[in-house]
């Protein structure tokens, strides 16, 4: 009678193992399915390069605008380094900065209106200035800065201190300044 009853057991169980085995079989397919899908539609686009400069000389520095259609970067185009700005997708130069100071590390806004850059001071020490992404009178913002970078909000610049090497914050028209 022991035998009977542990054939009936084993016949009882064999159904739950069925269910058990068709489960982990349907999400084993499942994912198969699944990875194949992703796989395929993962694959990388294909990059299209164009370019924005075309001239000798120098041509440095690039930084890319918040809208992705404007590349401001620094060159010595005109026998000074300046900053210029132009499209991605190519088209005319614009000059933003005139002048025989050296200019460096330009950097957009985040609403993409205005550039702040280093400038090289008489003294030879780099100084923070704004000016237009179209171009006109920049202003000075701080002295003895460089590397300047907007936050996110546009509210301040985050820059490399001169005198201490330390980075800073301040607010975009050079107030409030303060160690980080």
């Amino acid at each position: 009678q022991s035998l009977t009853t542990m054939a009936e057991a084993q016949n009882k169980r064999n159904p739950a193992l069925a269910w058990i085995g068709g489960i982990f079989l349907g999400a084993l397919f499942a994912a198969s399915i699944f990875w194949w899908l992703t796989r395929s539609s993962s694959a990388p686009a294909a990059m299209h390069f164009s370019a924005v400069t075309s001239f000798a000389g120098v041509q440095a520095q690039p930084a890319l605008s918040p809208d992705g259609h404007s590349v401001a970067f620094v060159s010595n185009r005109d026998g000074s380094y300046n900053i210029y700005v132009g499209l991605v997708r190519g088209g005319e130069l614009v000059q933003v900065t005139h002048g025989s100071a050296m200019k460096s590390h330009p950097s957009w806004s985040p609403d993409g209106s205005t550039l702040a850059y280093a400038q090289l001071n008489d003294s030879g020490i780099m100084d923070v200035w704004a000016v237009s992404a179209l171009g006109g009178s920049p202003r000075k913002l701080l002295l003895g800065a460089n590397d300047p970078t907007w936050t996110p909000d546009g509210r301040s610049l985050v820059y490399l201190n001169m005198t201490d090497g330390a980075l800073w914050t301040s607010g975009v028209a050079g107030d409030n300044a303060h160690l980080l």
